[in-house]
């Protein structure tokens, strides 16, 4: 039988970002694979360039590590393989979610590939999305839509960037489970459509861009229907303290064009009530950089003085072109009792009308003072009051 006929039975394990789907078995020409076959050493070192993180490659051991050289080395080529160092299958299952977790910029591979092995080499038969000129052309437009968001935000201090950052994703980004690219950063950035993982992606490489550390999380997050999902979000590094930040859950639809900061910089504690199985080992326990803890919004209790804070700061905002304000309360019974006066009493003179009185007298722009809408997070002790623009 001549060599270029030889058909090869291999094993070929499909192997996903997260988990093993299932087995099949192809049969591969040993002429297509030989010019693999030869001894190789796999470098230690990155070539043309570093990963936007090594979060999760610095959790690998040195043989998953040259693995994962391997793969972020050669991916850009488009080859059909690579050659990497023998793995087992759980292994290799992190060292490619570690790759593709950690280079949130890298369009050209998808959630899926076949590893093979044969005697003592193993390879990687790749899938790509795109065919390698569109890949370029992505990522090219991708960058350069990067370094312009990067480049217009006007802020000296990380916490005051990565809100920006957090801000102009919610702006600019509509939830879509179906659209093309639902996953990634170019569909958050680019097509302005995209699902958590495509939030979160777009998250961490503004972040990372910007020069503030940022890695992935996976878990699963429980919805206000009690429905269990599937879910990703980020944690950041502000000042050296790490804080989870879901910019996914605190895009409200845009709705009367708000942003909510629920999820700005979070405590661990403070996201386990809906977000749990949390794949990061990092705990997050500071407070200092949470959202309403530097806007001087979270109150330990409600009175005439608080009130009048919260006047203040929504005439401060409209002001400002933002026709809302946040807060929330530390704990349940300071919220109940904002909740009742301002929210569930509608009589005349009551809190409601205070609020509105005092907009309607020094606020400078215009907004529609005949009612105030309201926004309530009782799990979360959180008030959001709002009025139409005009």
């Amino acid at each position: 039988m001549k060599k270029s006929t030889l058909k090869i039975l291999i094993a070929c394990i499909l192997i996903v970002a997260t988990s093993i789907s299932f087995a099949v078995v192809h049969y591969v020409g040993i002429n297509k694979l030989s010019a693999y076959f030869s001894a190789m050493m796999f470098s230690s070192d990155f070539k043309d360039k570093i990963p936007l993180s090594t979060k999760n490659y610095d959790l690998l051991d040195d043989n998953e590590k040259k693995a994962y050289i391997c793969i972020f080395n050669n991916i850009e080529k488009h080859p059909e393989y690579i050659k990497i160092p023998n793995l087992s299958q759980s292994e290799f299952n992190s060292v490619y979610f570690a790759v593709k977790n950690d280079n949130p910029d890298m369009l050209c591979f998808s959630d899926s590939c076949n590893m093979i092995t044969f005697l003592s080499s193993c390879f990687l038969q790749m899938h790509y999305d795109y065919p390698e000129d569109i890949c370029i052309e992505m990522s090219e437009t991708l960058d350069a839509k990067v370094n312009s968001i990067i480049d217009g935000i006007d802020v000296s201090d990380d916490y005051s960037t990565e809100l920006a950052i957090h801000d102009y994703i919610v702006k600019n980004c509509t939830y879509t489970e179906n659209a093309e690219n639902a996953s990634n950063a170019y569909g958050c950035l680019i097509d302005g459509e995209a699902v958590c993982s495509g939030y979160s992606r777009a998250t961490m490489l503004l972040l990372n861009k910007a020069g503030i550390e940022s890695v992935l999380v996976g878990g699963t997050g429980i919805t206000s229907d009690n429905e269990v999902i599937s879910h990703m979000w980020n944690i950041v590094w502000i000042d050296g303290s790490p804080y989870h930040l879901d910019v996914t859950w605190d895009d409200p639809g845009n709705a009367n064009n708000t942003i909510s900061h629920i999820f700005f910089n979070v405590t661990t504690e403070q996201i386990s009530t809906d977000h749990k199985d949390i794949s990061s080992a990092v705990e997050c326990t500071a407070t200092d950089a949470n959202f309403f803890v530097k806007e001087n919004t979270i109150y330990y209790e409600y009175n005439k003085t608080v009130l009048h804070d919260i006047m203040n700061n929504l005439c401060t905002n409209i002001n400002n072109g933002v026709n809302y304000s946040e807060f929330i309360f530390v704990d349940s019974d300071a919220y109940n009792s904002a909740v009742d006066s301002i929210i569930n009493n509608s009589k005349i003179g009551s809190d409601m009308y205070k609020i509105i009185e005092y907009v309607a007298e020094n606020a400078k722009n215009e907004v529609d003072i005949s009612h105030i809408n309201f926004v309530q997070e009782s799990e979360k002790n959180y008030i959001r009051l709002m009025f139409d623009e005009i």
